[in-house]
């Protein structure tokens, strides 16, 4: 299975300013309530990944969402949680989504463009390039950003681009096949993931290809900082899936996972920034003198030593459709 590290200098400020951050979250703190009344609550009776029913640590978020971590895959989860309709109207009608479209993704969308996109949107291109050698027709259901549309739409390898509103699709897809669909940092928002991965795997044609992109739970700042990891918050975040169980969920609904990888650059970046706000954290001295104490190259080789043994918590996969057209369950 293929695996990828990359480099590039970047910043969790770049795309996560910390007071915009910081107001967005208040902002979902006072309206989680609102949108989400506890008797309508779905209760996952297993893990969304890999359907085992047993669990370990927990934690607690705005006081009313309780995250349960997977015995068997480390797959982290939010149980009860809020149902699709309750979440689409999150997104429509709150003012937490509307600060965070006018403000968080305006004005980082520069750096997104960069540091992120245009990496998205190379992946793809090489990965086509290198398994199919040939263009490929490609349907979108990212949440969209103006510059992720047009660098999208500018790949040398697509003979066609289309996009689908991402709460429409997951509720079963009809319609035209692709060769390629892309989801990224949306399955961790869905009230059911595996909507996604079938509704896919109905618009892929045999071989075609689904690209994923997620926060991991088993990456080094969601370990290390766990209930203080301040960047995990519900709605956006309700589940947070491993390697391993990101593996056997796509398995299990009939595809075949050929790059899994964890080439994210920020999470020493965000402990780092986290041991230097509240001194008090504990946390291992060991941590604190590297992060604190030493040059910034035994830091960036941390980074790369994540990136290789697939311990960062930014996720990236790609899955291929079984050409037998069978799901697996």
């Amino acid at each position: 299975m293929k695996n990828v590290v990359i480099y590039d200098d970047f910043k969790e400020y770049e795309v996560r300013p910390p007071q915009l951050l910081k107001e967005y979250v208040g902002l979902l703190e006072s309206e989680v309530g609102q949108f989400f009344p506890a008797k309508d609550n779905i209760v996952l009776k297993e893990c969304p990944a890999c359907g085992c029913r047993e669990e370990n640590r927990s934690f607690v978020r705005f006081k009313m969402f309780v995250y349960h971590e997977c015995r068997e895959c480390l797959t982290v989860y939010v149980s009860p949680r809020p149902s699709q309709q309750n979440l689409e109207r999150f997104y429509a009608e709150s003012r937490a989504a509307k600060f965070w479209e006018e403000n968080m993704l305006a004005k980082t969308e520069e750096a997104r463009a960069e540091h992120l996109f245009a990496k998205r949107a190379q992946w793809i291109e090489d990965i086509c390039l290198g398994r199919q050698n040939k263009k490929l027709a490609l349907l979108d259901v990212t949440p969209a950003l103006r510059s992720k549309r047009e660098q999208f739409k500018q790949l040398g390898v697509l003979t066609k681009f289309a996009d689908r509103d991402i709460g429409d699709f997951c509720k079963g897809y009809e319609g035209e096949t692709f060769e390629a669909v892309t989801a990224f940092d949306v399955i961790g928002s869905l009230s059911s993931p595996l909507s996604l991965i079938t509704s896919a795997h109905k618009a892929l044609g045999p071989g075609g290809m689904l690209f994923l992109s997620m926060t991991a739970s088993t990456g080094f700042d969601i370990q290390v900082l766990w209930d203080r990891a301040a960047r995990i918050f519900p709605p956006d975040h309700l589940n947070l899936f491993s390697p391993e169980g990101i593996e056997k969920c796509l398995n299990r609904q009939g595809f075949e996972l050929i790059e899994l990888s964890t080439p994210g650059q920020l999470d020493v970046d965000i402990v780092r920034n986290v041991i230097e706000n509240e001194p008090d954290l504990k946390i291992s001295p060991f941590l604190k003198y590297l992060l604190q104490k030493r040059e910034e190259e035994s830091r960036q080789e941390l980074q790369e030593f994540l990136q290789r043994f697939k311990l960062s918590s930014y996720m990236r996969v790609v899955a291929q459709k079984r050409k037998d057209n069978e799901s697996a369950i």
